[in-house]
């Protein structure tokens, strides 16, 4: 082998590319990150990813919010007008027990939800009696109640009814309901002066499903939709495009509450002919001829579907009247009152009271409302105490037990303070106005007339307090759960 010299330079060629080999090396590369990437991506859709569903709890996808809008059935909050609430009342059902309703509107014309949570507070002066939480169904574009029965206040009178709304709970979306899907063909009231008042409401389903369990609210206004009564009531089926009747009931006369003039009345008119009413002379004795006219003339607005009695009274009362429709035969036993002439007429109220009860409920009309008015110049003497003696404290507690007796049988009691012991700012006119109220239904039942030009205006304010011109104001809202 010949030697190579140091100085000697050997340069050396690389042997040329073989592309061949660096593809074939690139392709297995691209095909074990490919077969990676799928074991990885494989791994993780099966033990890691979730999918975006309109129930995860986050904003994902065509979502507008969480879980609402985009693909999902849920709308969200901020796409909703809120419902408002029209007007929130607490209907007393008896002593120290209260229905709650609230009305509340929808304006959404398609949106409704089937359960919005609420927080209903019932409250006096002092604050809050009880608290309801529930959840209600509210159909769109419509006004529903909300409807929470028998609270239980104690001794506390109800003045205001509060709620508000969770809308955090609530799950708004377009829902089939329509005001359309039920007819309400007629509405008819029995009973409304009996002890158990009931309403009829004929129901019609246009709808080709039967429904269950279908919620049905009845309330009644006045002519200015104040809201005077409530009740609710349960349809367990009401099968397709057939028709039902929802039947509304109250442990109490109605009659007088529901004012409308198409529901008649029963009217007791009570006239003072104690001595005292002649105390300004004259012939006839007036004040009393005053108070007779007037009378006469409040008799003559009674409708042909009323019925009147008199009870005139001084030391005792009239007895054995009776109610009639004949408002002609009333008006001329009232304008033949005369002071009595078997000594010193005195003024027995309790006694008078009690007779113009019996007159009521010897002649009931069970459809009727029932009324007394009462004149008194306020000097009551009469009955005397178990001592046998004159004491007026007594005589008033005595009026005073009687009244309550008819005002706790539903019986709308009116009363009107006549002469000039009414006039004035005295502690003596302050006592006695005190006492014509407390006999009276409510303050807004007391009137005062000190001068006889006084009382034609209060018998015309006692006659429009009796009732309204027009039909009762009934609404039936029906709720599909």
């Amino acid at each position: 082998m010949p030697e190579i010299s140091p100085d000697t330079k050997e340069f050396y060629t690389p042997t040329p590319l073989r592309w061949w080999a660096f593809v074939r090396q690139l392709a297995y590369v691209i095909a074990m990150f490919t077969l990676l990437s799928g074991a990885l991506y494989f791994g993780y859709r099966t033990f890691f990813y979730t999918a975006p569903t309109c129930f995860d709890g986050m904003q994902n996808g065509e979502e507008a919010g969480v879980d609402c809008d985009g693909s999902c059935e849920k709308i969200c909050i901020a796409q909703i007008a809120q419902p408002s609430i029209e007007w929130a009342k607490a209907f007393k059902v008896q002593d120290g027990l209260y229905h709650a309703v609230a009305l509340i509107a929808n304006t959404n014309r398609v949106a409704g939800t089937r359960e919005l949570a609420y927080t209903l507070t019932v409250e006096d002066e002092a604050g809050v009696i009880a608290e309801r939480k529930g959840t209600m169904t509210l159909p769109p574009d419509g006004q529903y109640p909300i409807f929470e029965g028998r609270i239980a206040t104690g001794a506390r009178t109800p003045t205001s009814v509060r709620v508000s709304f969770d809308h955090a709970l609530s799950y708004w979306s377009m829902l089939p309901w329509s005001r359309t899907d039920y007819t309400v063909l007629s509405r008819t009231i029995t009973g409304a002066g009996s002890i158990a008042p009931k309403l009829t409401a004929s129901i019609q389903s246009n709808l080709y499903t039967e429904t269950k369990d279908l919620r049905v609210v009845a309330v009644a206004y006045d002519s200015m939709r104040t809201p005077l009564v409530a009740s609710q009531t349960i349809l367990p089926s009401l099968p397709a495009q057939a028709k039902t009747d929802a039947i509304f009931t109250w442990s109490a006369p109605i009659a007088g509450t529901l004012r409308s003039c198409q529901i008649p009345s029963d009217l007791v008119l009570m006239l003072d002919r104690s001595g005292s009413m002649a105390a300004d002379g004259g012939t006839p004795p007036e004040p009393l001829e005053s108070a007779k006219n007037s009378a006469a003339t409040f008799i003559e607005t009674l409708s042909a579907i009323d019925r009147a009695a008199l009870v005139s009274y001084a030391t005792t009362p009239s007895l054995g009247g009776k109610l009639t429709a004949n408002h002609a035969d009333t008006r001329a036993e009232i304008m033949n009152i005369a002071l009595g002439k078997d000594g010193v007429q005195y003024t027995d109220l309790a006694a008078a009271i009690r007779e113009a009860a019996r007159i009521l409920e010897d002649g009931k009309n069970p459809d009727a409302r029932q009324v007394i008015a009462l004149l008194t110049d306020g000097d009551i003497t009469r009955p005397l105490n178990p001592a046998g003696k004159r004491d007026v404290p007594y005589a008033e507690a005595q009026a005073v037990a009687a009244a309550d007796e008819v005002k706790r049988d539903g019986i709308a009691l009116y009363t009107i303070g006549f002469g000039k012991v009414y006039e004035g700012e005295s502690s003596e006119v302050a006592r006695n106005r005190q006492l014509i109220t407390s006999l009276a239904t409510s303050p807004a039942h007391s009137f005062f007339a000190p001068t006889s030009a006084n009382l034609a205006s209060v018998y015309k304010e006692i006659s429009e307090g009796i009732c309204e011109d027009g039909p009762a104001i009934i609404d039936i809202f029906i709720v599909p759960q």
